[in-house]
């Protein structure tokens, strides 16, 4: 009756006896036809035994039931004569193992050790091949093997999953899953899943392989929603100078990053107000910050120093650089109080950087965002009313609006005559900037400047971009997606898809890679299908010839009777460009402004 209700064990026979505790054993088997595998056990002393099994007397081949297992001697010298007389190789001298683990595939033996350092041999020689020390300085808490990756997957106390590849022999990934220590770790081939103990809990991790992005490491803390790149000058006289990655999250951090390798440079600390919005100016040098103070802040690089200004009353929300004279930049901001302000930033003698206007853009909303028209001189602005406004850039009177969104407008991008704008309603809305209303009946702009809807994401919209030299669009969106878009037919030429909510995106034209900052503090590098660097500018965007752009700079100047606008030199711009869709290269549009949001 007792046998029945307990379980019970019967010892067949002892392999062996080794001189410290017995920590830990594997056994494996490769694939090869008539192999029987091996068993390994490591002991506390450092040492490990390898017992190699074989058919006993009388059994059948196929029956494994009752194999016999024969101590295998693991030789000190490659290529010696006869075995030493030890039964048992001390691999590490003076430290225990913990765990011990055999790539029978590889031909490989895993070691763990007290002395925080995962350890390779080779299975036959029994050569140390790779020494793997834990970074964070403490035990590696458990192995598990992926054999249909040749990889290990290792964790630690505190709280990191590794992933080390046998064949690069070294990790490929390194990142902390939870706060608490693990425990242990077993993996599902079928699944591709790693279970994780913790304390109180079990997670399971799905792994992604083949995914079509980076993830750069040692980011932000806190969401990331501001990123920008920011082009080199002289890239043809040196290949590692890719010129800066700037990000802002709401850590309250500025990240300096090197495109080449997207390791940080440098990080900038914001102490007194929280970050909102960033920016920054090429031909200045400098960066430029919003915060929920209402101050807009410059950052000399060079020497840490920063600029304090302030005239909106609330959170600045979007700053843009904009060259609004010939030869001049100036820095424009729109905030929560509805208003935006176009900044001088220059440094002279007599004078420090100053606001030079502010007007009031949207009296019952905020400004979520906004863009500099160059070629139109003109800025547009939104917020979350769902109107867009048109405004001159010279006057700051209002030219026109556009209207159709039903919920908040937080992103903006422009193709020639074509405006783009993202939406909180989910939509991306197709708008032709150069319709004009009659003097006085702004009201009336929207009836005809509705060009298409594209519809596809399923949460808010949060950044779209123009690729220039294409006429491709992108979007992302807090659906976790990337999508490249033939705006002209609707389509979705390619789709990018991660877990994380994108809130930021920013497009590197030298490596055609695009940037999404994400909520989750991710910095996430997408490389572009080559259909946007392949297709033919002219076959996406309708031509736009000179006389058309002489005929609407012409009607622009004399409905809004504009004094020192400048019209002849723009018109003498735009013939030496030679604006036609089919010859709107990178250079025309280098230096489109970047939405921040």
């Amino acid at each position: 009756r007792e046998a029945v209700l307990y379980p019970w064990f019967e010892l067949v026979k002892t392999l062996a006896v080794m001189d410290g505790w017995v920590n830990s054993i594997h056994f494996n088997v490769t694939h090869k036809v008539g192999d029987l595998g091996a068993l390994y056990a490591a002991d506390s002393t450092g040492a490990v035994a390898k017992f190699k099994p074989k058919v006993a007397d009388g059994q059948a081949p196929g029956d494994r039931r009752f194999m016999d297992f024969t101590p295998v001697t693991i030789t000190d010298r490659p290529g010696a004569s006869s075995p030493p007389p030890l039964q048992f190789r001390r691999l590490v001298s003076g430290r225990g193992l913990s765990h011990v683990r055999y790539l029978a595939d590889d031909g490989l033996v895993l070691t763990l050790a007290y002395d925080n350092k995962m350890r390779v041999y080779d299975e036959k020689t029994a050569q140390l091949k790779t020494v793997l020390d834990n970074p964070h300085e403490c035990l590696f808490a458990d192995v598990a093997l992926v054999p249909s990756h040749s990889q290990v997957l290792l964790i630690d106390k505190f709280g990191f999953l590794f992933v080390y590849d046998v064949g690069k022999e070294g990790l490929v990934m390194c990142h902390r899953v939870y706060t608490q220590p693990l425990l242990a770790i077993c993996y599902n081939e079928s699944l591709d899943e790693a279970g994780i103990v913790l304390r109180d809990t079990v997670q399971w991790w799905r792994f992604g392989r083949d995914v079509s992005y980076d993830v750069v490491e040692n980011g932000h803390e806190d969401p990331v929603f501001a990123i920008q790149h920011v082009p080199a000058h002289n890239p043809e006289q040196d290949d590692q100078n890719k010129g800066f990655v700037f990000s802002c999250s709401l850590d309250n951090t500025v990240r300096v990053w090197d495109p080449y390798d997207m390791k940080c440079l440098r990080v900038l600390h914001e102490d007194r107000s929280e970050l909102s919005a960033m920016c920054y100016c090429e031909s200045k040098g400098m960066l430029v910050t919003g915060h929920d103070s209402g101050h807009v802040r410059l950052w000399n690089l060079d020497t840490g120093s920063t600029i304090n200004m302030k005239h909106h009353t609330n959170t600045v929300s979007c700053i843009i650089t904009a060259r609004l004279k010939k030869g001049e930049d100036f820095v424009i901001s729109g905030g929560f109080d509805g208003r935006v302000g176009i900044w001088d930033v220059r440094k002279r003698h007599s004078m420090r950087p100053h606001l030079v206007s502010m007007f009031e853009a949207h009296s019952q909303s905020e400004v979520l965002c906004l863009i500099h028209d160059r070629y139109k001189g003109t800025l547009i602005t939104s917020g979350n009313e769902g109107v867009i406004k048109v405004w001159s850039a010279v006057t700051f009177e209002l030219v026109g609006q556009h209207s159709g969104h039903t919920e908040a407008v937080v992103t903006l991008a422009l193709d020639a005559n074509f405006l783009f704008s993202g939406s909180d309603d989910c939509t991306i809305r197709v708008w032709d900037s150069l319709g004009k209303p009659a003097p006085n009946t702004y009201n009336k702009r929207n009836i005809r400047t509705h060009i298409k809807t594209l519809e596809g994401h399923t949460r808010p919209v949060t950044g779209v971009h123009m690729l220039d030299e294409t006429g491709h669009l992108l979007s992302i969106s807090l659906d976790g997606t990337l999508r490249v878009w033939d705006y002209t037919k609707g389509a979705i030429l390619k789709m990018f898809e991660h877990s994380e909510e994108m809130r930021c995106l920013a497009y590197r034209f030298d490596s055609n890679e695009v940037l999404v900052g994400t909520t989750d503090n991710n910095i996430l590098v997408y490389p572009l299908p080559d259909i946007t660097r392949q297709s033919e500018r002219s076959s996406i965007a309708p031509s736009v010839s000179v006389e058309d752009c002489e005929h609407e700079l012409e009607e622009v100047s004399n409905d809004l009777q504009l004094e020192g606008l400048a019209v002849n030199d723009q018109l003498e711009g735009i013939t030496n460009t030679n604006v036609r869709s089919s010859s709107a290269s990178r250079s025309v549009l280098s230096h489109q402004s970047v939405e921040i949001h």
